[in-house]
């Protein structure tokens, strides 16, 4: 009995070390994909525009997705109030209803981010976790479509 006890304990263990290294996977493969959609944003967004500070313009890259960032979700009649410390390293936000906060992985994913073009793709993005991609395909077989742009494997035609 004492056996089969922690037979079990260590399987839900490592099933719950699976499903944390899967989610930190899928993450990877959102991010690497973010890089690539900004790097592909290249020269072709930036824009002029009247810049803070006194400054003349400042050019910003509109099409880039920059991160961390958080979108929050709520009903158009409800009220904001967001306070910002002046290091802008912290914010208050006030709602004067029930809202939803989405991080920038999930918003990533929900983007169809979290994809690959192809298995060898997806390979070469763990090359140095040569058993990821196998646990990847396995419990997530639609990580392997054609992501929402043209993706380039680097070193690749």
């Amino acid at each position: 009995m004492e056996l089969d006890r922690k037979l079990a304990e260590v399987s839900r263990e490592l099933e719950r070390k699976r499903e944390e290294v899967e989610k930190k996977a899928l993450q990877y493969v959102a991010l690497c994909n973010l890089v690539r959609r900004n790097a592909d944003a290249g020269e072709e967004d930036k824009k002029e525009l009247p810049a803070a500070g006194g400054a003349d313009t400042a050019v910003q890259c509109i099409n880039r997705i920059k991160t961390p960032f958080v979108i929050v979700q709520t009903g158009q009649d409800t009220v904001i109030n967001l306070e910002r410390s002046d290091n802008k390293q912290q914010a208050l936000l006030q709602c004067s209803s029930v809202f939803q906060v989405h991080d920038d992985v999930a918003v990533l994913e929900r983007m169809g981010m979290a994809r690959c073009a192809s298995e060898e793709e997806l390979r070469w993005l763990f090359a140095n976790a040569p058993d990821v991609p196998g646990l990847l395909l396995k419990s997530n077989p639609g990580i392997v479509r054609q992501p929402p742009f043209p993706v380039q494997i680097a070193g690749k035609p």
